[in-house]
């Protein structure tokens, strides 16, 4: 299952929700202080973002941890709960499979993940135009709007309408100003923060990331603003 969910974006959620219930495997320092739980945690050489390693088999954290640290079972809902606030990272050796704090807390309170399909404007060959909104979804931006005050890389938020050659209506677009490092954990992060509000637009949504200076971007000239970093 977690082969096929690299391939197949559906499957992500799936795979969270029963790891819940399987015991996994993480790291932690042999010398254990008594009034506290210890997790390991490495810095990506790619990103150089701290992320905590756990393991979908015995093997796998054995092989990680080399002897320097011990090798501990743990259902996967307790390793979630207590590291919540971290990004955690499946296998590291094997695959570049990361969870980030917002996603493991919206499947702790039951909250489906959903899932987003990424494609690139320029290269996909579509014909599009920005309109405005009439109304903006109250809830679908209160919630937008509460997971950018979590997220310091956001700048700003904005929400339009996206007319899309091959589409019968419009979809709601969701454009995000947010540091070039951080856009996947943001893009995440706000498809997590949706997806109980789904419904309030009847229409599909899509999100862009655009970067802090994109400024005179047509969702940003044409969008409404829900969130400003800065008054």
């Amino acid at each position: 299952m977690m082969m096929e969910a690299q391939s197949d974006p559906r499957r992500e959620a799936e795979v969270m929700k029963m790891m819940l219930d399987t015991v996994l495997y993480v790291l932690m320092p042999f010398e254990a202080k008594a009034d506290r739980l210890q997790f390991v945690q490495f810095i990506r050489p790619d990103d150089a973002q701290s992320v905590l390693p756990f393991f979908s088999d015995q093997e796998k954290a054995k092989e990680a941890a080399a002897g320097s640290v011990r090798v501990v079972p743990m259902l996967g809902r307790n390793i979630f709960q207590f590291t919540l606030g971290a990004t955690l990272m499946l296998d590291p050796n094997e695959r570049n499979c990361v969870f980030y704090p917002e996603e493991i807390e919206s499947i702790l309170k039951g909250v489906p993940l959903g899932y987003a399909l990424p494609f690139v404007t320029g290269d996909s060959g579509l014909e599009m135009a920005i309109g405005a909104l009439d109304s903006v979804p109250v809830r679908l931006a209160e919630a937008l709007r509460d997971m950018c005050t979590r997220l310091p890389a956001v700048k700003a938020l904005y929400l339009a309408l996206l007319y899309t050659a091959g589409r019968p209506d419009p979809s709601l677009v969701a454009a995000c100003l947010a540091d070039s490092c951080e856009k996947d954990h943001v893009m995440r992060a706000l498809n997590a923060a949706m997806q109980p509000h789904l419904e309030e637009p009847r229409r599909a949504i899509d999100i862009a990331m655009l970067e802090p200076s994109d400024q005179q971007h047509l969702i940003v000239v044409h969008g409404t603003q829900i969130y400003p970093r800065e008054p």
